[in-house]
Formats: structure tokens, C-alpha cells, sequence
């Protein structure tokens, strides 16, 4: 990824029409404002840049957590197959 793609892929403003409250720890949180800080051309927030971080970890390991959804749902309903 270069910088460019991560600026485009993390770094943009988005708007948020609910609230959901996330509790990171005090160093991650730290850390991410003062990313954001670092950047605050961008207009990205630091709602904005979780939000992206999350979904690229959703899209990237998909088919893992797909996985790992299937097996706890088996075991769930008593399936010891997976």
C-alpha cells in the first residue's frame, strides 16, 4: 500500500448519522489522535479513521471470520463437525 492508498483507503472524512459507543484502551486511543492530529488536512476524524480501520480488518480477513462464525454456530446448535 502506498501512501497515497492509505490516505484514500483511511484518512477521508465520513459522516455518522447514529451513535455507538467503542471503548479502546488510553495507548490506542492516544496513539490514533495523534495520527489524526498529524493529518487534520484530511478532515478525517478519529471516528472516521476507526471506522475505516475496522472495515478494511473486515474485508481483508472475510473469509477467516466467515470460519470463524460457521464453527461457533455449529457449536452453538451442538455441531462438533467443524
Amino acid at each position: 500500500m502506498t501512501k497515497q492508498d492509505y490516505y484514500s483507503t483511511f484518512l477521508r472524512p465520513k459522516s455518522f448519522h447514529t451513535n455507538h459507543r467503542l471503548y479502546i484502551s488510553p495507548e490506542n486511543h492516544r496513539k490514533l489522535l495523534n495520527i489524526i492530529s498529524a493529518v487534520s488536512h484530511t478532515r478525517a476524524t478519529l471516528s472516521s479513521y476507526v471506522d475505516a480501520i475496522i472495515a478494511e480488518h473486515l474485508r481483508t480477513h472475510a473469509s477467516l471470520l466467515a470460519e470463524i462464525h460457521a464453527d461457533a454456530t455449529a457449536e452453538l446448535f451442538g455441531d462438533k463437525s467443524n
